[in-house]
């Protein structure tokens, strides 16, 4: 700030200096001539793209799209070069042709090549600022337009005193060019390529840096929370995507030629003086030059920021709020539904995304993943029997009609918050540029006299300076409502309204020259410039302002209603009439002081110095009125309207679309700063108990107020920008901030944070366990961030609640970190998930034995930042629950059916408006208070809404059953599937034991505490579906009347493998149109079992077979052609070389009853009651023994063919399914399609576990390029490093690997490596590796250590096992 202050001061000075010096001829040659031949190559060869670039904005994925989007605004960036140089070389013609502008003189015409020199310079410099501001680095900016008006002025200084006269300000142009070209260009090369820019990531070379067309492949829209699965689209067939090999989209080439036309008129209105300029004497130039000079003071520093972070905050708002051709592209059929309709499973599958309810069984009970049942009925009333081809053709164009509609509605609701939140920002851009735009019209114009005589000396005082000056006051105040509501009308105007504004610009450019000049030719009537000098040119002026402010006004009014439904309010723009009539009366005594103390209305007349002092007395003491009137009555509104609209910047976009869509729209606040507004506090009770005491039972509330107990000396680990920014925090709040880590910790509140612990029960491991809650976890509150949307923000690890029971409340820095990085990391892969926004550490310690095998050792407490919508799950509705009869055990409030409904109610209300608005009857009475800010109908409990309640259910059950699809196929088992560990929202919550399966097995079990493998990868989705009945069970009373266990079948299940289908298409690149397409659930399904026998990694086997190309001659039949055969041999081999080690899969498939055991039992089992309900599992382990024996009787060399065998008979099914493929799809797009859906980077434990162990010793750096590295999964952007870091690999060869959930057993005493022989069994069986016992012969498979994020697992990795304690 003193280094900003400073440079102007010394600009000022300079200029001051050069003013006095030279005449009104050079300077009005100088300032008038010369800049409009500047303003003009640069405007018109920059501006349009300028105004293009701030619309186009580069999502963080899907990678088409980014791709695409990245490359159209760099060919935008690029487009001011060749037509700035074809400018530049035009004028430098005419400039040097014989005979051509003879009247220029010699210094003139130097001057003028200078200028165009210079302006050639800043075009090689335009790319760079547009991609920095576009990126929101206006430091870059700063610094480069800093330095250049510094230099710029000295050099002109030094030059005029040189005596160069004119050429001077010419040569001084042609340096500040050089400047901006040398700066931006340092910057861009440093750090725009060196990944320190997000948005620029992509961009690691010159290369890169350069125009091209954009790539051509299949883009995968994001899908949203509670969407329909969006369908794949080619690149280009979305208006606003480059298509391939195009430069620009649809849209971008509308938009350029619009602004093209626009900018011609524009700039003509924009410098319309300087022109009408040229009519008059050089000397009145070099006057209007100095008043422009002083004048234009108050609009750079004061007025110009706001309008300039208008421009660019009503553009990032307006880009993703919907545009006119959005809005022209939705069908008429769309308007013909609700606009929230929910999207069944019949809607989905008629987009292609399913097969009929009999394969899906089939495949269900083949896999064992859920239990069989009759044939479900739609949700549209249909049989769900049959394939997708009985669906009848007018039903199935319904459905995709539905589905459209749902979308285009969701798109509907997002554009209208953007909207509104647009809207709200003009009102208050209008109030601050109006407030200050009359302070200065009022008081500025008494006291221009003097500033004439004080500045430029008795040389300027004689001259109109003063009374321009004066009017320029009135000017400053009309341009500067023009430039606001023209910002708002450019960025959110459709293209028919930005072409009435081109005409109504031409129109006032016409009254403006008309008011000027007059008619000398016609009627003689001479014009303002003729009757008044410069004060008629800039009335004039003004006069252009105001009306094309209030076109653009009428513009804005026009576009917000449509968009929002709702009047703009303009009332709210004016300041209070108290400041008015203190205004208005400081005016009236500074004009009466000039008047007395000067003789002149501007002051500065024949005064003495005396007298000059005594008005500027006057005026200060006016102005000090008038800034104590405003800080009174205006204050409040003032500061929260330059705080919204000066410090507003949009976030940069993250993977899902909702992420996204916020982001841009959210402000940047600061941790002390956030907008807590606790809705479920005032809607929900709150238990009377503060005290923060242990207790069971909590009754008859659904929170008690806790407070974090402190830590010692908290430090960041690791953060995460994006879900940071759901907040409205930037990264630096968390990264850079002194007390960043005191916040995140708990050790200081913000303002506004009420924190509390939820209450819940759970059925843990399927028995009911009664009162759980949040034993370490406290809301602060609920954030809301300046887009309107909430989340609740949590501490995790901040201390002792009510609900601790005998724990502390604490967590430890391995399971902290596990849960930081996995949160992010599957929000990335685009699984529904918590985030997590920061995860700090401390010198505070706690014991911990972490497999309970009496080695306890002292850990770092640390404390994770976590948010989500809300953290309300199916155990917060269990609360109620009577005492259980198998466990004994009741919820703390039994039969408190009164707040079962109100929860219920709340839960509809906040979370599910949507189904709400477009179920519930009218006319039903409200649930809550209108103070309690929660508009909507009391549905719960009651007959008239219990139907709502019902389609809510079955919402969650949909939400559900996709957010485990989406576990299933990146291989992820969530470990302890409690009902208490699942959202109601259908988020992935609470990261416990959780792991990524290296080697894939069925039966993969990830928590050594699962002893009978309840929560294995096969059960997974029949765990889920068993915990939505618990739910079922518990909302019952809220849903009278309603039959709803026919749900699980028709929201569940069907919804599970629709889901389950789309993704597994996606994963093998098959689209659902092409022939073949009915088997491959089947197809996917063999995958797996192939997967299974021969120990194939999970996520590397699906990267591998993008290698299987679309054949491009293919044989008839079940019979390969040449090459389609070599294809299937080639990647067979690959494949085959990266299986897991024949002792690794032994030891993994190792029954774990002895033989001899189970087969006794099973002898015994028939006449023993106690044994006879385990008869199943005796039988699993029995054939579990035969198919070991059989694995062991084969030689290392038959095992090796037979793996190779398995892998070529499966291949040749895949490869005659791809025939079918071949017709519908070309195979770049294939392979793009199925890299964004196959990740190359997944969370694997052993990734885990060197930046776990390396972050206890006190170094980070491998915790924030691991989240870096998983936060890109799909290695879309190659600036991310994929290698370890150094300090890593040195950990692993030092053997420095224990410690935290993963713990190396090998140096465990005999006794406690066999007390925990079983669970490390239990859990080698899906990790890919080995248990100790087998470590020793996987070195021909694994390397010694791992050195790269998706090479193969280490040897280490074997000796790792997770535990449940954190």
């Amino acid at each position: 700030m003193v280094l900003v202050l400073g440079q102007r001061i010394v600009t000022f000075t300079m200029n001051t200096l050069i003013t006095r010096t030279v005449n009104a001829e050079v300077l009005g040659f100088a300032s008038s001539d010369m800049e409009l031949l500047l303003a003009t190559l640069l405007f018109m060869s920059r501006e349009s793209f300028r105004l293009l670039a701030i619309r186009i904005t580069v999502p963080e994925a899907p990678a088409v799209v980014r791709a695409a989007r990245r490359q159209e605004l760099l060919n935008v960036a690029w487009g001011p070069v060749p037509l700035g140089l074809t400018l530049c070389g035009a004028a430098s013609v005419a400039l040097l042709w014989p005979g051509l502008l003879a009247g220029l003189s010699s210094d003139a015409r130097l001057s003028a090549l200078f200028v165009v020199a210079g302006a050639a310079l800043e075009t090689l410099a335009e790319p760079v600022y547009i991609l920095a501001t576009t990126s929101l680095q206006y430091g870059a900016r700063a610094t480069a337009e800093g330095a250049g008006v510094l230099l710029k002025c000295c050099v002109t200084f030094v030059l005029v005193w040189a005596g160069w006269g004119l050429p001077a300000f010419g040569f001084a142009q042609l340096v500040y060019g050089a400047v901006l070209l040398v700066v931006y260009w340092r910057w861009m090369l440093v750090e725009g390529m060196g990944g320190q820019v997000a948005a620029l990531r992509g961009v690691t070379s010159v290369a890169s840096l350069l125009p091209g067309p954009a790539p051509g492949a299949k883009m995968a829209l994001p899908e949203c929370s509670g969407e329909a699965s969006s369908a794949t689209a080619p690149a280009g067939e979305d208006d606003n995507v480059a298509g391939p090999g195009s430069f620009l989209s649809q849209r971008s080439w509308g938009l350029t030629l619009a602004f093209g036309v626009q900018n011609v008129t524009k700039h003509l209105l924009t410098e319309g003086n300087r022109m009408v300029l040229l009519t008059a004497p050089i000397g009145l130039r070099g006057e209007f030059a100095a008043v422009s000079n002083y004048g234009s003071l108050a609009v750079r520093l004061l007025l110009y920021p706001i309008e300039d972070a208008a421009r660019t905050l009503f553009a990032s708002l307006a880009a993703d709020a919907g545009t006119e051709a959005e809005a022209e592209a939705e069908p008429e059929a769309e308007a013909e539904a609700p606009p929230t309709e929910a999207v069944t499973p019949a809607q989905r599958s008629a987009t292609g995304g399913g097969v009929g309810a009999a394969g899906i069984r089939r495949r269900r009970g083949r896999a064992g993943r859920l239990a069989e049942g009759t044939p479900g009925v739609s949700e549209g009333g249909s049989s769900g029997e049959g394939s997708e081809g009985d669906l009848p053709a007018a039903a199935a164009e319904d459905d995709a009609r539905a589905v459209a509609r749902a979308r285009a509605a969701l798109r509907q609701l997002e554009a209208e918050a953007r909207m509104r939140t647009a809207a709200e920002l003009l009102v208050l851009a209008l109030r601050l540029v109006l407030t200050l735009g009359l302070v200065l019209a009022v008081l500025g114009p008494p006291f221009c006299g003097t500033l004439v005589r004080l500045l430029l000396g008795a040389r300027w005082s004689g001259t109109g300076v003063a009374g321009g000056l004066a009017a320029y006051c009135l000017y400053v105040l009309c341009l500067a409502l023009n430039g606001v509501t023209e910002a708002f009308a450019v960025a959110t105007a459709p293209r028919d309204a930005v072409g009435w504004l081109n005409a109504a610009m031409a129109i006032t450019f016409g009254l403006y020259v008309a008011l000027a000049l007059g008619d000398p030719f016609v009627t003689g009537v001479p014009g303002l410039l003729a009757l008044l000098g410069i004060r008629g040119l800039i009335f004039a002026d003004s006069a252009n302002m105001l009306f094309r402010a209030a076109a653009a006004l009428s513009v804005a009014r026009e576009v917000a209603e449509k968009r929002t439904g709702e009047p703009l309010d303009l009332s709210r723009a004016a300041p209070s009439y108290a400041s008015l009539g203190v205004l208005v009366a400081a005016g009236a005594a500074a004009r009466a002081s000039a008047w007395f103390f000067t003789g002149e209305p501007e002051g500065g007349g024949a005064a003495t110095l005396l007298g000059e002092a005594q008005h500027v007395g006057v005026g200060a003491a006016c102005a000090l009125a008038v800034l104590a009137s405003l800080a009174v009555f205006d204050g409040k509104a003032l500061r929260q309207a330059y705080a919204r609209v000066r410090k507003q910047q949009p976030a940069e976009t993250c993977m899902h679309a909702r992420t996204t869509r916020m982001a841009a729209a959210s402000g940047a606040r600061s941790l002390s700063s956030l907008r807590f507004d606790n809705r479920a506090l005032r809607v929900l009770p709150v238990d009377a108990d503060a005290t923060n005491s242990v207790r069971d039972p909590v009754a008859d509330a659904c929170f008690s107020r806790v407070k974090p107990t402190p830590v010692d000396k908290p430090r960041m680990v690791a953060a995460s920008e994006s879900a940071l920014a759901l907040l409205g925090l930037p990264l630096s709040e968390a990264a850079e901030r002194a007390d960043g880590a005191e916040y995140l910790s708990g050790n200081k509140l913000p303002d506004g944070a009420d924190p509390v612990a939820n209450c819940y029960c759970g059925y843990q491991f399927g028995y009911f366990s009664g009162q759980l809650g949040d034993g370490a976890a406290m809301t602060l509150g609920e954030v809301v961030n300046d887009a309107g949307e909430r989340y609740e923000l949590q501490l995790k690890g901040a201390g002792k609640t009510p609900y601790s029971r005998t724990a502390d409340g604490r967590k430890v820095l391995r399971s902290s970190l596990r849960e930081f990085l996995c949160s992010e990391a599957m929000h990335s892969l685009g699984v529904p998930t918590t985030r997590a926004g920061s995860v700090v550490t401390s010198d505070s310690t706690i014991v911990r034995d972490v497999f309970y095998t009496g080695r306890p050792e002292a850990e770092q407490c640390s404390v994770i930042t976590r948010m989500a919508p809300t953290f309300l799950r199916f155990g917060s509705f269990e609360i109620f629950k009577a005492k259980d009869p198998t466990t004994g055990r009741a919820g703390p409030s039994p039969g408190n059916l009164d707040l079962l409904n109100r929860m219920v109610d709340y839960t509809c209300n906040a979370f599910f408006k949507d189904i709400v608005d477009s179920h519930a009857p009218k006319g039903l009475p409200l649930a809550f208070p209108e103070e309690d800010g929660l508009p909507g109908p009391k549905l719960a409990g009651t007959e008239a809404g219990a139907t709502t309640v019902f389609e809510v259910y079955k919402e969650v059950l949909r939400r559900t059953a996709r957010m485990v699809a989406k576990w299933q196929m990146v291989g992820w088992c969530h470990g302890v599937l409690n009902t208490d560990n699942m959202s109601i929202l259908g988020l992935t919550l609470d990261y416990g034991p959780f792991a990524f399966m290296d080697r894939f097995d069925w039966d993969f079990i990830c928590n050594t505490s699962d002893d009978s493998g309840r929560y294995t990868y096969r059960r997974q989705p029949e765990m889920c579906r068993w915990n939505c009945k618990q739910l079922g069970v518990a909302w019952s009373p809220a849903m009278p009347g309603v039959e709803w266990e026919a749900a699980l079948e028709t929201a569940f299940d069907d919804e599970f493998a629709l889901a389950h289908l789309e993704g597994a298409r996606a994963k093998l690149g098959l689209s659902a149109d092409a022939d073949g397409a009915s088997g491959d659930a089947e197809l996917f399904e063999s995958l797996l079992d192939t997967m299974a026998a021969t120990g194939a990694d999970f996520t590397r086997t699906f990267r591998t077979l993008m290698d299987l190309g679309l054949p491009a001659e293919a044989a008839v039949g079940d019979d390969l052609s040449e090459a389609e055969a070599a294809a299937v041999e080639r990647v067979a081999a690959a494949l085959s070389a990266s299986l897991a080690s024949r002792e690794d899969l032994l030891t993994a498939i190792r029954p774990r009853i002895e033989e001899e055991r189970v087969n006794m039992l099973l002898q015994l089992a028939p006449m023993d009651s106690r044994l006879r309900p385990h008869i199943p599992l005796l039988e699993k382990e029995a054939e579990a023994w035969v198919s070991y024996n059989r694995e062991t009787s084969l030689s290392p060399e038959a095992k090796a063919a037979e793996n190779k065998e398995r892998w070529s008979a499966w291949l040749r099914q895949f490869a005659i399914r791809l025939r079918g493929e071949a017709k519908a799809v070309a195979q770049s797009d294939r392979v793009e399609s199925m890299r964004l859906a196959n990740p190359k980077f997944v969370l694997r434990n052993y990734l885990c576990q060197v930046a776990i162990r390396a972050a206890e010793d006190g170094d980070f750096s491998e915790a924030r390029r691991l989240l870096a590295r998983v936060q890109d999964p799909f290695d879309l952007d190659k600036a991310i490093p994929s290698t370890i870091g150094d300090a890593g690999v040195e950990l692993q060869k030092s053997g420095k690997v224990r410690g935290g959930n993963l713990v190396d057993m090998s140096d465990a005493p005999p006794a406690e490596a066999k007390s925990a022989s079983a669970a490390a069994g239990a859990a080698a069986k899906g990790a890919g590796s080995c248990n100790v016992a087998a470590a020793a012969s996987d070195a021909a498979m694994a390397p010694a250590f791992a050195t790269s994020y998706d090479g193969m697992p280490p040897k280490w990795a074997c000796k790792l096992r997770v535990s449940c304690s954190s």
